[in-house]
């Protein structure tokens, strides 16, 4: 059974469960309050601080 939406006459008591992960909620990225995202990964950057040439690195 899916309710979505529309008006149904159920018999009582009514019974209603959630599963993990059934139900979605979509909202926008700018919302009021979100944490700015994280800037993306420098890789280059992260390659070459690990190989250890720090004269080759920008930024």
């Amino acid at each position: 059974m899916a309710v979505d939406g529309e008006a149904l006459m159920l018999p009582t008591p009514v019974v209603c469960t959630v599963r993990p992960r059934a139900l979605r909620v979509l909202v926008p990225r700018d919302r009021p309050g979100a944490a700015p995202p994280e800037p993306p990964l420098d890789w280059r950057r992260i390659v070459t601080l690990a190989l250890g040439r720090p004269g080759r690195v920008e930024g």
